[in-house]
C-alpha cells in the first residue's frame, strides 16, 4: 500500500521542530511496511509563508504575503497530483492540504488537531485584514491618497469639505480621495479601535467588490473627468499599435509565401485594430460630451452674470 502525505510543515533536517509531529506519524506508518510519500514545502515552491512562524504567523506579521498563497496552494497541488498517481490514499494533514487532497481524484483522509479548529475560526476574520490591507494599498496607489484604513468609520471634517462633496451610493469609503481631489488637505490619526462585541458584522466579502468598483469610478473621475480621450485614445492607439504590427507581420509572412487565412493570429491583428478604434472613438466622443458640458455652463454662468448686472442696475 502506498500513501501520499500533504502537509504545510516537514522538518527539513534532523532535530527542527516544525511538523515533527507529522514526521512521528509517517516513521509510524513506515515501520508498518506501508510506502509513504511525503509532501511537503521543501518539494513545491512556498514563497516564505510555510517555514518560520507558520503559515498563519507569517500571514499575521506580513499581511502583503496573502496575495501569494494562491500561487503556493497551486505548486502545492501540482506536486500532490504527482504524489498521488500511483499512490492508494491521500492523507493530508490540515485543512488548506485537505482542500489540496480534493484536486488529486483519489481517496483521502484529513486529519485535524486541536489547533486547526482555532484556526478554521480565525480564518475568516485573518482574510478581511489581508483584504483590507491590499484594498488600502491599492487605493492609495491609484488615489495618491496613502492611509492605513480607507474605511475607518471615524471621518472629521470641516463644513467647507462637506459643501463641496458630492456623495452617492457607496462613495462615502472614499471621503478622503475625494476631499483631496478637490484640494483639500488630508491626513490621518491614531484612533481607539474598539472591536464589535455584540452582533454580526453585515458586510462581507462581496464590499471588496464593490469597493473596487467605486475605486474605479473614483478614479476615473477625479483624473479623466476633463481629459477623457487621455484614458481612451491611450487605450485605442495601444491596442491599435499592437494590432497594426501583427497585421504588418502577416503580412510580410504572406509576402513570403505563407498562409495566413487559418491562423489565429490574423484575428487577433483585426480584433485588436478594431478594438482600438473604437476606444478612440469612444475618447472622442467623450470630450464633446465634455467640450459641451463646459459650453452650458459657461452659458449659465453668463446668463447669471446678466441677471445680476440688471438687477444691480
Amino acid at each position: 500500500m502506498k500513501v501520499a502525505v500533504l502537509t504545510t510543515s516537514y522538518p527539513r533536517y534532523e532535530g527542527e521542530p516544525a511538523g515533527s509531529f507529522v514526521a512521528d506519524a509517517v516513521e509510524q506508518l513506515r515501520a508498518r511496511g506501508v510506502d509513504v510519500e511525503v509532501v511537503s514545502p521543501a518539494s513545491f515552491r512556498h514563497f516564505g509563508i510555510a517555514y518560520g512562524a507558520g503559515v498563519m504567523g507569517n500571514l499575521r506579521r506580513s499581511p502583503w504575503k496573502g496575495a501569494l498563497v494562491p500561487a503556493m496552494l497551486g505548486s502545492f497541488a501540482r506536486a500532490a497530483r504527482r504524489a498521488a498517481r500511483d499512490a492508494d490514499l491521500v492523507h493530508a494533514h490540515w485543512l488548506p492540504a485537505g482542500a489540496v487532497a480534493l484536486t488529486t481524484g483519489k481517496p483521502f483522509v484529513v486529519q485535524l488537531w486541536g489547533t486547526d479548529v482555532e484556526l478554521a475560526r480565525r480564518a475568516r476574520p485573518l482574510a478581511r485584514r489581508v483584504l483590507s490591507r491590499v484594498f488600502n494599498t491599492v487605493t492609495g496607489w491609484l488615489s495618491g491618497v496613502r492611509l492605513h484604513d480607507m474605511n475607518c468609520g471615524l471621518k472629521a471634517f470641516r463644513v467647507d469639505v462637506a459643501r463641496e462633496l458630492d456623495l452617492y451610493g457607496e462613495l462615502h469609503r472614499f471621503i478622503p480621495v475625494l476631499a483631496h481631489d478637490l484640494g483639500f488637505r488630508v491626513t490621518e490619526l491614531g484612533v481607539n479601535h474598539r472591536p464589535r462585541e455584540h452582533g454580526r458584522s453585515r458586510y462581507g466579502m462581496e464590499r471588496y467588490a464593490r469597493g473596487f468598483l467605486d475605486l474605479l469610478t473614483v478614479t476615473f473621475m477625479s483624473r479623466y473627468r476633463h481629459r477623457p480621450l487621455h484614458l481612451f485614445g491611450g487605450l485605442g492607439l495601444l491596442l491599435g499599435t499592437i494590432g497594426t504590427g501583427i497585421l504588418v507581420y502577416l503580412t510580410i509572412e504572406k509576402i513570403g509565401g505563407e498562409p495566413i487565412g487559418k491562423r489565429p493570429l490574423l484575428l487577433l491583428g483585426v480584433l485588436l485594430v478594431v478594438v482600438g478604434i473604437q476606444f478612440l472613438s469612444l475618447g472622442l466622443l467623450s470630450e464633446l460630451v465634455t467640450s459641451q458640458h463646459r459650453e452650458r455652463l459657461r452659458a449659465l454662468d453668463d446668463r447669471r452674470s446678466r441677471l445680476v448686472d440688471e438687477i444691480l442696475r
